[in-house]
């Protein structure tokens, strides 16, 4: 309440978003962005990113641009995606079924 922040459960952990009216307890829907979603092979220390929960990548694929990669990743069963570089794809040396870290800032969550 402090923050003006509400905690939801998903399958990967807990996500921090603006604080909703709904009762304690019911479901919501949240939409995460793919252009929102950063990638990290440990949690961000000392960060302002509130939202990180370990995913496992699912799928990657390539779409109409060259430069931007799609990556499914999956939160124990739910999924969502995120779009970075195919420069960081290759930085991060990274490939399906790699456990990885999803960070979404809580202000991309916001209403």
């Amino acid at each position: 309440a402090k923050y003006h922040l509400s905690i939801i459960k998903i399958a990967g952990g807990h996500v921090a978003l603006s604080l909703l009216s709904h009762p304690v307890g019911k479901d919501v829907r949240i939409r995460i962005l793919a252009r929102d979603v950063s990638l990290a092979y440990k949690p961000s220390e000392n960060s302002s990113i509130t939202n990180t929960f370990p995913v496992r990548i699912a799928e990657i694929s390539t779409g109409h641009d060259p430069a931007k990669v799609l990556i499914k990743l999956d939160m124990g069963g739910e999924f969502i995606l995120s779009q970075i570089t195919a420069k960081s794809v290759d930085i991060l040396q990274l490939s399906v079924d790699t456990v990885i870290f999803a960070q979404v800032k809580s202000v991309a969550l916001m209403r």
